[in-house]
């Protein structure tokens, strides 16, 4: 799709958005979403949409590759955390995750080409096994994920600590639109 094509799009959903929708007049002055997701950046698996969630009512800190932890979605769940005081973190995988798939193929010799794609790629490698089917690695890689979150934050695994936070994990399957229990991981 072309970028008129896709400003006509979503300029008109936009406006439906606009009209039907008042909840974004209350969220104006402050945000108080009651839980933080991480998820991957996967069209199919927007926690929004998803969870049939209001807005507001998630806050997602980022939507990497792979749910694969950087600087932005530490930054933001530190955020959500010190000045949200968000009480629960998840992070989300789910089942047909490309970038897992992809790291399967790197550990069975076949890696990616574009060289971002590969870094990423390579760090989520070493969650998983080579032997894992894609809903295995999801839940693998969404707990190795987690436990990055704590040891690359002091907020994060304070808060989990203390009982102030819980922090779980969870995965969406494509295939029946619905999400597993929620894991509790503690540092």
């Amino acid at each position: 799709m072309k970028m008129a094509e896709v400003q006509k799009r979503l300029s008109e959903g936009n406006s439906k958005f606009a009209e039907s929708n008042t909840d974004y007049k209350s969220l104006v002055p402050s945000q108080h979403p009651n839980v933080a997701v991480i998820a991957c950046s996967d069209s199919r698996v927007d926690p929004i949409i998803t969870m049939s969630a209001r807005l507001g009512e998630i806050f997602v800190p980022g939507r990497p590759i792979g749910e694969a932890i950087d600087d932005t979605t530490v930054a933001g769940v530190e955020y959500f955390v010190a000045h949200l005081g968000g009480e629960s973190v998840i992070v989300a995988g789910h089942t047909g995750c490309g970038a897992l798939t992809a790291a399967l193929n790197l550990l069975n010799g076949k890696p990616p080409e574009e060289a971002a794609l590969f870094r990423v790629v390579k760090g989520l490698s070493l969650n998983i096994s080579p032997k894992d089917d894609l809903e295995t690695a999801a839940w693998t890689n969404a707990r190795a994920q987690a436990k990055e979150l704590l040891r690359r934050s002091e907020c994060v695994s304070g808060a989990v600590r203390q009982g102030r936070l819980d922090l779980g994990v969870m995965v969406y399957n494509l295939s029946t639109g619905r999400i597993s229990d929620i894991e509790l991981i503690k540092p």
